[in-house]
């Protein structure tokens, strides 16, 4: 499975901290997503429904604050 970093997001926050980045692997059934600094700390999957609302949802601005 391949991975992508997440490209949105500052390389610090307006705290000074590092900007924390998530990639994100996909297979046809299901979405996994993982910290890039902590590659071997584990993953979140996520249905792809449910990915796919979620990413519809970002889109539309609705988490905007």
């Amino acid at each position: 499975m391949g991975w992508s970093v997440g490209a949105r997001g500052e390389d610090d926050t307006p705290t000074g901290r590092p900007a924390r980045r998530r990639e994100v692997g996909g297979i046809e059934a299901a979405t996994y997503i993982r910290d890039t600094k902590d590659r071997d700390g584990g993953m979140l999957c996520v249905g792809q429904p449910s990915w796919d609302s979620f990413l519809a949802t970002v889109k539309a601005g609705r988490l905007d604050r």
